[in-house]
């Protein structure tokens, strides 16, 4: 095989990773996980299973190559901006609401995306309604170690609560977001049109304000009268 052969070999290659990857992606955010068969994907992308298997392994790598188109970058973003934090507030802990905004604002800057940000969302909240699969399949692939770095910084800004507690509120945190990004188009639907929808924007700020006052609220031991 001459070097002209091998390289556009490599291109084709690269192609039908990719035209499983976007029929994954739609089939995955209509139906689910669950939902989408392999059989689907091969006729979605127009490949062979052996395609699948060459690029992949399996379904499970399928799924988290897809997830990590999105969550790559916007992991990328989320640590560089703790790093950031981090430089900043070397001697003490960083402020609460500007470490929520370096986790939060990246997904709400790819959501606000023209081109992608609709796809993003669709396929997230389909995801996040199949938790079994996704927190025992995606997120330790995709989200372990912003996770481990995210956790010690809160609980640096959240000295009067326990670690486990700490650990909750994060996950609280994460459940919110995700709601969040599904919910601002259905203002509408949801107040019976007394509310119109929100933007990625407003949906943002009025999610900081919510986030920070309960990953600041008294633990209910505490609160208790």
């Amino acid at each position: 095989m001459n070097a002209f052969s091998g390289s556009a070999s490599r291109r084709d290659g690269a192609r039908t990773r990719e035209r499983i990857l976007d029929a994954a992606e739609r089939l995955f955010a209509e139906r689910g996980v669950a939902g989408a068969s392999l059989r689907a994907i091969i006729a979605e992308a127009d490949v062979n299973l052996a395609a699948v298997h060459y690029h992949f392994g399996s379904k499970d790598a399928l799924v988290n190559a897809v997830v990590g188109r999105y969550a790559g970058p916007i992991n990328e973003q989320r640590l560089a901006r703790l790093d950031e934090l981090e430089r900043r507030y070397r001697s003490r802990p960083a402020p609460l609401r500007r470490l929520v905004a370096a986790f939060v604002d990246p997904v709400f800057e790819r959501a606000a995306d023209p081109d992608r940000g609709r796809a993003f969302t669709r396929l997230m909240g389909r995801l996040l309604a199949e938790p079994d699969y996704f927190f025992t399949r995606i997120a330790p692939e995709q989200f372990q170690s912003v996770r481990d770095r995210f956790l010690a910084a809160f609980r640096r800004s959240l000295p009067r609560l326990a670690g486990a507690e700490v650990f909750w509120r994060m996950m609280l945190m994460v459940g919110t977001l995700a709601a969040a990004l599904r919910m601002g188009e259905f203002g509408p639907q949801l107040s019976g049109g007394r509310v119109p929808a929100a933007a990625p924007d407003q949906m943002r700020r009025r999610l900081l304000d919510f986030l920070v006052a309960g990953l600041r609220a008294k633990a209910a031991r505490e609160a208790a009268p």
